[in-house]
């Protein structure tokens, strides 16, 4: 009886290395039919774009982020650029005298922007922001909150 507990162990942590072996199986099999990296991200966040506010409103109101945000955002001023917009999540912190242009890469991300309160005139383009075509100095501010993450 006293080698019970250590047979409950044992097949616990077995079920969990199968568990764990074959849950990264399956993500490294999803990642290889996608082998461009870019891509792969992309697909990720079109599929977020539905659950991302719920997802992560609990988080940010634990965390103090939704403070952060809004103090970072209020330093923005004139022409902006807001890089990966996401769902416009900064939106309602902008400085009144700002105009944005929010820029993400995937098109659910910006249908969702779209329907959020602005404080301030805000355009959305779809692009990846590593490939704007936008001359130096077009920009007052750029704001990017968690787009590098």
């Amino acid at each position: 009886y006293h080698l019970i507990p250590y047979l409950v162990f044992g097949y616990g942590v077995g079920f969990y290395y199968i568990y764990r072996k074959q849950t990264i199986d399956g993500l490294q099999k999803e990642i290889e039919m996608i082998p461009d990296r870019k891509l792969n991200l992309h697909r990720i966040h079109q599929n977020w774009a539905d659950t991302l506010d719920k997802d992560v409103e609990d988080a940010e109101l634990r965390s103090y982020t939704k403070r952060y945000r809004k103090t970072l955002v209020s330093y923005a001023d004139g022409k902006v650029l807001e890089t990966a917009v996401g769902t416009n999540r900064n939106s309602e912190y902008y400085p009144e005298e700002c105009h944005v242009t929010g820029v993400d890469w995937s098109a659910k991300m910006l249908e969702r922007a779209l329907y959020k309160d602005k404080a301030c005139p805000m355009e959305m383009k779809f692009g990846d922001t590593e490939d704007l075509d936008e001359k130096d100095d077009s920009y007052d501010t750029v704001v990017d909150t968690f787009g590098l993450c």
